[in-house]
């Protein structure tokens, strides 16, 4: 059995070219089969997280990288981070029951709730930004603003932060293969 990880980004790196996240959701879901669970789960912490840091949950649901967010909820829970695990569940509501994995079927329900929050007269209240377009509230990640705030402010504190939490996950006997 392989000693303990330094990294749980170790594991990440050993199988990112294995996993199809980028080309449609059978291509994904295939190569996710192959991997154990695990593996799985902290690649997908790691790419969501990757991917709301830099423009927020409105760029990981327009992102192909989108496909990999209902792994990552179950990823955050999984290394003990329920709070982050429930940000996830409440960004994903805005597509309904049943998450899709589809790019194109993210894109048009984000566009939608864009038109809706632009419709809405509380969003163009003085003092707020003039959102012109859907593409502006996309953009600024007005739809998920608070959600996206409040992972910022729990990533590195919630059960030690992600790295810690992640590490010890991955240093699990169960994991280490």
């Amino acid at each position: 059995m392989p000693g303990p990880v330094k990294s749980w980004e170790n594991i990440v790196d050993s199988i990112a070219g294995k996993i199809e996240a980028t080309k449609g959701p059978e291509e994904y879901f295939a190569s996710i089969a192959r991997l154990p669970r695990s593996h799985v789960l902290l690649y997908a912490i790691f790419f969501a997280g990757a991917e709301v840091n830099n423009g927020g949950f409105s760029q990981l649901f327009y992102n192909s990288t989108g496909m990999v967010a209902p792994e990552a909820r179950e990823g955050f829970a999984a290394i003990g981070m329920p709070k982050i695990a429930g940000l996830f569940s409440q960004a994903m509501q805005i597509f309904g029951a049943a998450y899709p994995r589809d790019p194109d079927v993210r894109r048009q329900a984000i566009l939608a709730a864009a038109q809706r929050f632009l419709a809405e007269p509380k969003n163009d209240s003085p003092g707020r930004r003039r959102l012109a377009s859907a593409e502006d509230v996309i953009v600024s990640d007005a739809l998920f603003r608070d959600l996206s705030d409040k992972y910022y402010q729990l990533e590195y504190v919630e059960n030690g932060g992600i790295d810690k939490a992640a590490t010890s996950y991955a240093d699990r006997p169960e994991n280490l293969r």
